[in-house]
């Protein structure tokens, strides 16, 4: 099947007699070519492909293929997310973390967090409404336990001799005892038993 090649303003390159040569051309499986053609996603980040017609050599609207969402990238840091890259689409992303597009488009529906490298990495779609390089807290909480909402809510410290210390906020707790704010959020969340050599219960309002 005839196959043409245009730039990134759709103006025609040249012609192939199937997609296995476009994709020898550009040194990438078939699979991947012929993706990207039927999805009219960017190949290499500098062409667009398409199935032979009688008028392939005109020049074609790039306003017709769908590039799919940008994808953003967070990197854990200390128990916080901070900005790391962005894709142009979700092909790109899987390629950073070696994985298949599917699984990570799953895994950015479910908000999972995604291993790689010993790195601890949070992916997000990102659309024209929503451009912000920052990670809303209920993704936050959803992809790691974390509820940030606990911060402001009085806790207390159980030290291995069932004493307790009574704490106003986590952050009462952070600065008296220099103790980690993110660990004492897991602790609550309940993916850590301790932190610091305490265990940590938020106290209801029957107990105050």
């Amino acid at each position: 099947m005839k196959t043409a090649l245009y730039n990134k303003k759709g103006v025609f390159i040249s012609e192939y007699k199937s997609i296995s040569e476009l994709a020898r051309h550009l040194e990438l499986r078939v699979s991947n070519v012929s993706r990207s053609i039927k999805r009219g996603w960017l190949i290499r980040d500098a062409y667009y492909a398409k199935v032979f017609t009688d008028t392939y050599k005109e020049k074609i609207p790039v306003s017709k293929y769908r590039l799919g969402k940008e994808v953003r990238c967070f990197r854990m840091v200390r128990g916080k997310f901070k900005f790391d890259s962005k894709f142009k689409n979700i092909i790109a992303a899987a390629d950073f973390v070696k994985m298949n597009h599917r699984t990570l488009t799953r895994k950015i529906k479910k908000s999972k967090l995604v291993e790689y490298r010993n790195k601890t990495y949070l992916f997000r779609f990102i659309d024209k409404e929503n451009l912000t390089n920052h990670v809303p807290n209920h993704e936050v909480h959803k992809a790691t336990g974390i509820n940030f909402g606990q911060s402001k809510v009085p806790i207390k410290l159980i030290d291995k001799d069932n004493n307790e210390i009574i704490c106003e906020s986590v952050a009462d707790a952070v600065r008296k005892y220099n103790m980690n704010r993110v660990a004492i959020l897991h602790v609550l969340a309940g993916r850590q038993k301790r932190t610091s050599g305490f265990r940590v219960k938020r106290i209801l309002d029957d107990e105050k």
